[in-house]
């Protein structure tokens, strides 16, 4: 039983694991038709994750979904590049939980 929780402790950074994007520019952000979160979409496909993608997607659910799309569309507007932070993939979309503006 111990060697168990062991592997299950030692595994568990490995399979949950969130990474960073690279800083890109925004060429768009969008809505879903369901309510199902906002989407952004990158200047550039990004492989991170397990995931290969250009659009990210932030869940209605998200607890800083206005302060994100706020960060997102004065980055968009600026022009200015921004690195977002993911947790994996659902279907084509990365699954975002937080956006940093950057130089």
């Amino acid at each position: 039983m111990k060697f168990f929780i062991i592997l299950l402790i030692s595994l568990s950074p490995v399979l949950y694991a969130d990474d960073s994007l690279a800083p890109q520019t925004i060429k768009k952000v969008s809505t879903g038709w369901a309510n199902e979160g906002v989407y952004i979409e990158l200047s550039q496909t990004n492989n991170a994750d397990g995931c290969q993608a250009s659009r990210v997607k932030f869940d209605a659910a998200h607890p800083f979904l206005k302060e994100i799309l706020s960060i997102a569309l004065s980055a968009f507007h600026a022009k200015s590049n921004v690195q977002i932070r993911v947790s994996g993939c659902t279907g084509i979309d990365f699954n975002g939980i937080a956006i940093e503006i950057s130089e």
